[in-house]
């Protein structure tokens, strides 16, 4: 880490108030979070459908297997599926009755239409939020209006299905005072710890670790 980079970091942070941060954090991290390796596959949604694009991922799933000799598994139960699929969104298994529910129904699409439901569920946002509050470190302690703000914007930004990119610049470029700007709040869990800060921002969002090399240089970070 330029050493530059680490002491203008430095001097933007304070327990109360946070300018923006220097513009070579918020290029170094939007420039890797956003770079596109040869494997990856862009789909725009104004030119094709979902279907569209879950039948091409199957496609590769299954040319992969293939290469290895192996079969795709049969389709699941609609009970094993419910369950499932519950837990992954929500974060829990169905009720009784949400389970007759979903059995009952005779739609050829229930499955795809059980996800929109759950996806669209405060059980989706709960379930992420600790997800993310794991990843971001956030705190159950502090100062309450500070916390609560940036816990209740990264509710927000998932219940209104904010889209990734947008979801981490909003972050990495909050500034001011948290009730103008909720995202503050990552940079407030650091407060009086900026080099922490920085190498938590590059660990999470390029998978980099930073730690040594913000003392010396180091052969591999």
């Amino acid at each position: 880490m330029p050493a530059i980079l680490g002491h203008s970091y430095a001097s933007n942070m304070n327990p109360r108030h946070i300018k923006r941060p220097p513009a070579s954090l918020v290029f170094f991290v939007s420039a890797f979070a956003t770079t596109v390796t040869a494997g990856e596959i862009k789909v725009s949604a104004e030119d094709r459908s979902w279907q569209e694009a879950a039948d091409q991922i199957d496609a590769f799933i299954s040319d992969d297997l293939e290469k290895v000799g192996k079969v795709r598994n049969p389709p699941v139960t609609d009970e094993v599926f419910a369950r499932r699929i519950y837990l992954d969104i929500a974060g829990r298994i169905p009720t009784y009755g949400e389970l007759q529910e979903y059995l009952q129904s005779k739609s050829s699409s229930k499955r795809s239409e059980l996800i929109d439901e759950l996806v669209d569920s405060e059980g989706y946002v709960s379930s992420y939020y600790n997800f993310w509050a794991d990843i971001l470190r956030v705190k159950s302690r502090g100062r309450r209006s500070i916390m609560l703000s940036y816990q209740d914007w990264i509710k927000d930004s998932l219940r209104e299905n904010k889209p990734y990119d947008e979801f981490v610049k909003e972050l990495i470029t909050a500034d001011g005072y948290v009730w103008d700007d909720p995202a503050v709040g990552y940079y407030l869990r650091d407060a009086g710890m900026p080099l922490d800060n920085m190498s938590n921002t590059a660990q999470i969002f390029l998978g980099t670790r930073m730690q040594c090399a913000q003392c010396h240089d180091h052969p591999f970070d």
